[in-house]
């Protein structure tokens, strides 16, 4: 069956099974050096998750700028902050040199942070001259970022993905409403992409 096929309205109804064969794909990142990490914002758990990743991606790999994206204003800890700048200071926080975190403030969803995270990065380094970009996100979010990523970004980029828990979240996401309800709206999203044609059909 194909994800066009299927009305909105029954989506829910997928099996777990099917719904963990749409959402979760693992993209494995090799081992050379990446020039940006571009870390996906979102609510302020979800952002110090990420930003936590992005840490720990800096300590295994070699990058040379981590652009944290997210324009969206949050309470977080009594001040009102972006979550680029809730990922900031977590980067921060776990050790990674600021002269390698772009904070980006304007971006309001998925698709804004990967288009004004490349413009960030393309102040810093020129753009003819970028070769491996690496998307950060959490597992269930994983393979639309890449998808749009792939269709949005220049050709020219070799896009990767990063993130960390996949094989946990992968299992354990049918008993976790909250996860259960993200699984769910990503699965809308993408078939929204599909009616859009910005993404090749997805078969499950």
């Amino acid at each position: 069956m194909f994800l066009s096929e299927l009305e909105y309205a029954d989506i829910k109804q997928l099996t777990s099974g099917q719904k963990t064969d749409i959402v979760f794909r693992q993209s494995v990142c090799p081992r050379v050096r990446y020039d940006a990490a571009l870390l996906l914002g979102t609510e302020p758990n979800g952002a110090k998750r990420r930003a936590a990743m992005a840490a720990s991606f800096f300590k295994r790999f070699e990058v040379n700028f981590i652009i944290a994206s997210g324009g969206v204003r949050h309470e977080y800890e009594g001040k009102k902050l972006t979550e680029a700048d809730i990922m900031y200071s977590v980067l921060a926080a776990q050790g990674v040199p600021e002269s390698v975190i772009v904070p980006e403030n304007q971006a309001r969803s998925t698709m804004e942070n990967l288009l004004f995270g490349t413009v960030e990065l393309g102040r810093r380094k020129t753009m003819e001259c970028i070769e491996r970009v690496v998307v950060i996100t959490e597992p269930f979010h994983l393979r639309r970022a890449l998808l749009l990523a792939r269709t949005f970004l220049p050709r020219y980029f070799k896009v990767y993905g990063y993130t960390e828990g996949f094989a946990v979240q992968r299992r354990d996401w049918p008993t976790d409403s909250a996860l259960c309800e993200c699984v769910h709206t990503e699965i809308r999203c993408l078939k929204k992409m599909i009616e859009n044609h910005n993404i090749a059909d997805i078969r499950f």
